[in-house]
């Protein structure tokens, strides 16, 4: 039996609004807030999502006000939304790893912890076995 990648994770059953619970790519991520403290936050691992999306509510917790940020746009299934984009990157780590990446947060009116492609598919390769019901990453070199 071969590996995905370097960090195999499995799927993780995650209930969200309006879909049956069922496992899905689940990602645990540990955030470095601006005042310093660590968060640990899991979402869902989207390569459909161009950013990284966290609930409007949580902005504050990253030392924002939500309505001082500057709109972005962001196009959904469902259609567009405008959404705050945080001013600077936060240093991040994947829970279960020494791996360390920047996410750039983006809040919008949603409810669950996006991780997209503009931060986690460009630091990582990502693999999806859905048969398998698990997922890897596996670091970039820097040249790539």
């Amino acid at each position: 039996m071969s590996s995905l990648g370097d960090y195999e994770f499995a799927y993780q059953n995650w209930k969200m609004a309006g879909a049956s619970d069922e496992p899905r790519p689940i990602l645990t991520i540990e955030l470095t807030l601006p005042d310093g403290d660590p968060f640990a936050i899991s979402g869902l691992l989207d390569s459909g999502a161009d950013v990284t999306t966290f609930p409007r509510s949580m902005a504050a917790e990253f030392g924002y006000v939500f309505d001082a940020l500057p709109a972005v746009k962001l196009n959904l299934v469902g259609g567009d939304s405008v959404a705050r984009e945080a001013p600077d990157p936060v240093p991040a780590t994947i829970v279960g790893t020494s791996e360390s990446l920047e996410l750039k947060p983006v809040f919008n009116d949603d409810h669950i912890v996006v991780w997209g492609r503009a931060d986690v598919f460009r630091t990582f390769i990502v693999a999806f076995d859905e048969a398998g019901a698990k997922f890897s990453l596996t670091p970039r070199d820097d040249e790539s």
